[in-house]
């Protein structure tokens, strides 16, 4: 989704009674609202090998942070960083070819 896609989407499922939305967009990073603030986390660098499992690995590192009370943009940045650990090995199906 383009940005003004991604906003409107996030807008619905706040008013679907969704308090908190995070949107995780592969290399354009995430974008997280909490119906009065939106945040923006970019990418962290990695060393690709495959990405499967890097929206898992952000949604868990985001949630865990935030779980330890973590603020938003500090939970967004573990995300990423989870995230981008997690594209560093290869997938649990063990593709066989690296990413490019």
């Amino acid at each position: 989704m383009n940005d003004p896609e991604t906003e409107a989407f996030i807008r619905e499922l706040h008013s679907l009674g969704a308090p908190m939305v995070c949107v995780t967009q592969g290399v354009r990073g995430a974008v997280f609202s909490d119906g009065r603030s939106t945040f923006r986390q970019g990418i962290v660098q990695a060393k690709v090998v495959d990405t499967m499992g890097a929206g898992d690995a952000f949604i868990a590192g985001f949630l865990s942070a935030t779980i330890q009370g973590a603020a938003i943009e500090a939970s967004l940045l573990h995300g990423a960083k989870s995230a981008a650990a997690a594209c560093e090995w290869e997938g649990a199906f063990g593709y066989p070819h690296p990413a490019k």
